[in-house]
């Protein structure tokens, strides 16, 4: 289930992060519950949304603390990452799809390349 949330992500599909609960700090520490929902169009271009689950499992996959939630925006490839702060509220996280223009030759052989010596 994971992959295939990953694919659709990095095709450019949005997600959608909602608060099932509202964060509570306690002594620097924060907590929370948020799932997530990939936000897609069936073959007739009617949006649907469809929940993140736990594998082998039909439940959703919740995540508990804010670091959880920046670790798989950081797997998937988000560039700004929000999080909801309050019980019923939705972050939208999406990919950017164009060519990076950072990684342009990052793996050609060109000359000076430090990996030739050059």
């Amino acid at each position: 289930m994971m992959k295939s949330f990953r694919e659709d992500v990095s095709a450019g599909a949005p997600v959608e992060v909602l608060a099932t609960e509202d964060i509570v700090t306690n002594r620097g520490s924060v907590t929370g519950k948020w799932v997530l929902y990939i936000l897609k169009k069936n073959d007739i271009d009617e949006s649907f949304r469809s929940v993140l689950v736990k594998q082998r499992a039909a439940e959703p996959r919740v995540y508990t603390t804010p670091n959880g939630l920046v670790g798989i925006a950081m797997e998937l490839g988000v560039k700004e990452i929000k999080i909801p702060h309050a019980k019923g509220q939705s972050a939208f996280w999406s990919v950017d799809v164009s060519p990076d223009e950072d990684r342009v030759g990052e793996d050609d052989d060109s000359e000076g390349s430090p990996s030739r010596g050059g």
